[in-house]
């Protein structure tokens, strides 16, 4: 169900942003000027402030509820910093009409559209990686008589970039070019990402493409014949919506394997589409437009990996997840369910009222020694319909464990091979010179170690020490974007023996560090520290035997190498 809300406008909508539930903001322009409309409930009533510096623009990227970028006629570029209470010029030049923009953080962002002269038009790309302070023209064929202009561009990071338009897609794989260029024989006006593989576009006669291979090939999922798509968004893998000319929206939850056509109650035309912060969808287009999907709850879990530890076998322990329903309607959960035996939530379903939260305590039996791992899942009416935690533990083998590492002089990257009763730094290695380090976006000093993770530190000369504990048989740890020092296990592991969560995080070879010096590692041996590249936040999961092929990491050599250890 798709709600009008009166804007108190006529004139084109770019875009909205919330910083809350309630409070909002929006940009809608005309050929004399623009307004800057704002909400404080939520979206059903919205105040205008005229602003003439808005003229004559299509497109607006937000980076977060203070700062965005709006672009069109002359190539002009303006941000503000204030959630549009004031705008600055950054860039314009005649005969060049951008009709997109968008930013990959604060700094790194890319313009597209096109350079017209008399009646040939060729297409162009801006990029700046100042926040805007300079734009780069980093596109510009010199055939005119091909005769072609971009309409959208979308970025998942600094460096994958994809820009479609008249009857051309584009990609780049690293933010500046090359660019990969492929000729269709229709017009595309939207293309959206939701990872570095899997994205939409969306155009003339109802066209949409999905490409699970970053853009390198696309397949067609619908044509309509009519009624061009004018943008795509999704919310993940499966929930996604497409709207357009003659005020159609159409919507998928299954990635687009089918699509179905929602009531918009208009016949204006829809060109953006934007996620509210409450759950909801907003759809914004010309003559002051504005729609929104009809309140949804949002569930909100915490922790999102619950780890119930150490639990002998014959004995169990009981820990608590909140469930949380930050959307504005109702949250109804119709199953909550293990996918492993040895976990029992409390309740099998509940419902939860706007705003309140709910604990479902879970409890782990576990009837195997070594480590488990399953998955929470979490059944619900929200957008995405379905949600999971990860649950580990495990059940200690009945007799220590002892591990001898080989220490050399100066640093060391190590990890905890086996659980000791007592897990500080000082107790562990006595002998090491200084703290323990290991690295989230920086380095960061720990005290006390945790299985999984990989360690620098630094010695005075080689040495052996010896360290009793239980060993670990498998082991799931969180990841970040970038670098990440990982553990090992009791046992070698296969480098392509690693799982991640989602399949595919690992963008870079395994590396060791023997001696001053890193090496590619093909395993993961016991006791050692390990360096991994993500591609986006995740969970890696360790343990001994084959992967299944859908869940491997994969891994591709950049000719990039992990952070130093700290001076």
């Amino acid at each position: 169900m798709w709600i009008p809300r009166a804007s108190g406008t006529t004139d084109n909508i770019l875009g909205v942003k919330f910083s809350s539930a309630t409070d909002g903001w929006a940009i809608a322009s005309a050929s004399s000027g623009g307004e800057r409309l704002t909400t404080t409930d939520g979206g059903l009533t919205w105040a205008s402030t005229a602003d003439t510096s808005l003229y004559e623009l299509g497109a607006i990227c937000f980076v977060d509820a203070q700062r965005a970028w709006v672009t069109g006629n002359n190539a002009r570029i303006l941000r503000t910093t204030n959630a549009g209470v004031s705008w600055q010029l950054q860039n314009t030049d005649s005969n060049t009409i951008l009709t997109s923009i968008h930013f990959a953080d604060a700094n790194t962002g890319w313009a597209v559209g096109y350079y017209h002269a008399f009646i040939f038009v060729t297409p162009v790309i801006y990029k700046t990686q100042n926040g805007g302070n300079t734009w780069n023209l980093i596109y510009n064929p010199a055939d005119v008589f091909d005769n072609w202009a971009l309409t959208d561009v979308f970025c998942v990071d600094q460096n994958l970039v994809w820009a479609v338009g008249t009857q051309r897609l584009l990609r780049s794989t690293t933010g500046a070019g090359p660019w990969y260029k492929d000729t269709v024989n229709t017009t595309f006006y939207g293309v959206y990402f939701v990872s570095p593989s899997t994205g939409w576009t969306v155009g003339m006669n109802g066209t949409i493409l999905k490409s699970t291979d970053g853009g390198i090939s696309w397949a067609q999922q619908l044509f309509l014949g009519s009624a061009s798509l004018m943008d795509v968004y999704f919310a993940d893998s499966l929930n996604g919506w497409a709207a357009g000319q003659s005020g159609r929206i159409f919507r998928t939850t299954n990635g687009g394997t089918q699509w179905y056509m929602e009531p918009g109650n208009t016949t204006e035309t829809l060109e953006h589409i934007f996620a509210g912060a409450d759950g909801s969808i907003w759809i914004a287009g010309q003559n002051g437009i504005l729609l929104q999907s009809g309140k949804m709850p949002a569930l909100q879990a915490s922790p999102m990996h619950l780890d119930f530890g150490s639990v002998l076998l014959g004995q169990f322990k009981d820990s608590t997840v909140i469930i949380r329903n930050t959307g504005l309607d109702t949250l109804v959960i119709s199953e909550i369910a293990s996918t492993d035996a040895t976990f029992v939530p409390s309740t099998t379903a509940m419902t939860i009222a706007p705003g309140d939260s709910a604990a479902e305590s879970i409890r782990f039996t576990p009837v195997s020694l070594g480590s488990t791992t399953a998955e929470l899942r979490i059944t619900s009416n929200t957008i995405s319909g379905k949600d999971s935690i990860v649950l580990s533990g495990w059940s200690p083998l009945s007799q220590p464990t002892i591990i001898q590492y080989q220490i050399s002089d100066q640093w060391n990257l190590i990890s905890l091979t086996l659980r000791p009763d007592d897990p500080l730094k000082v107790t562990l290695f006595p002998t090491a010179v200084g703290p323990a380090f290991t690295y989230g976006s920086s380095y960061e000093r720990w005290d006390t170690l945790k299985p999984g993770t990989g360690y620098w530190l630094k010695f005075s000369g080689s040495q052996q020490v010896m360290i009793a504990g239980t060993a670990i048989l498998q082991e799931t740890l969180a990841i970040n974007k970038s670098w990440n020092l990982i553990g090992s296990l009791w046992s070698p592991v296969a480098a392509t023996d690693i799982e991640t969560i989602p399949p595919g995080l690992i963008t870079s070879p395994v590396f060791k560090y023997v001696d001053g010096y890193y090496y590619l590692a093909d395993t993961l041996q016991p006791g050692s520290g390990h360096w991994i590249k993500s591609s986006a936040p995740g969970l890696v999961i360790l343990k001994k035997g084959p992967t299944a092929a859908s869940k491997q990491a994969r891994m591709i050599l950049r000719g990039e190498l992990p952070p130093l250890p700290r001076k």
